[in-house]
C-alpha cells in the first residue's frame, strides 16, 4: 500500500518550511453564527434571509444548518455568498420531514479562493414557503490565511 501526501504536507516534507506551518497545522477555524425566527405570515419561496457577513480574505469551508419542522409544506434552500450560490442547489433539504441538521460543504470556488471583499451570507428559499415560528440557524465556517 502506498502513502500519498496533500500539497501542504508535501511542501512541509521539503527542506523549506517557511510559510507552511500555519497551512499544515491549521489556521484557526472561525465562524459566523446567526438565527432567524420566521415571523407571523411566513416567508415566501424565493426570499433571501441574510445570515451574517464574512470578512475579506476568508476562505469559506462549509456551513452548519439547522431548521425546525416546517409542518406539511416542503421547503428547500440554497446558501449564497453575495449573489453566487456557495452550495449545491437546494442543499438545504426538505424541512417538511422534521427538524433538519446538516453540514453542507462550500463549493470549491469559495473554499479554495479567498473572498475579495466582505460578503453577506444568505439563505435563498427555493421551494415552498416557511411557516411562522420556524427557527433557522446557520453557522458559516471559514479560515483566513
Amino acid at each position: 500500500m502506498a502513502t500519498y501526501y496533500g500539497v501542504n504536507s508535501t511542501q512541509a516534507k521539503s527542506s523549506n518550511m517557511s510559510g507552511q506551518i500555519s497551512k499544515l497545522w491549521h489556521n484557526p477555524l472561525m465562524m459566523v453564527y446567526d438565527k432567524y425566527v420566521v415571523p407571523t405570515g411566513g416567508v415566501a419561496a424565493g426570499s433571501d434571509i441574510v445570515m451574517g457577513t464574512i470578512p475579506k480574505g476568508a476562505r469559506v469551508v462549509g456551513f452548519i444548518f439547522q431548521g425546525d419542522d416546517n409542518g406539511s409544506t416542503t421547503a428547500t434552500g440554497t446558501i449564497y455568498l453575495g449573489t453566487t450560490a456557495a452550495t449545491a442547489s437546494a442543499a438545504i433539504t426538505d424541512l417538511a420531514s422534521g427538524p433538519v441538521a446538516l453540514f453542507i460543504p462550500a463549493l470549491d470556488t469559495f473554499s479554495q479562493t479567498p473572498l475579495t471583499s466582505s460578503t453577506a451570507v444568505s439563505i435563498k428559499t427555493a421551494t415552498g414557503a416557511l411557516a411562522a415560528d420556524v427557527v433557522l440557524t446557520l453557522t458559516t465556517l471559514y479560515v483566513v490565511d
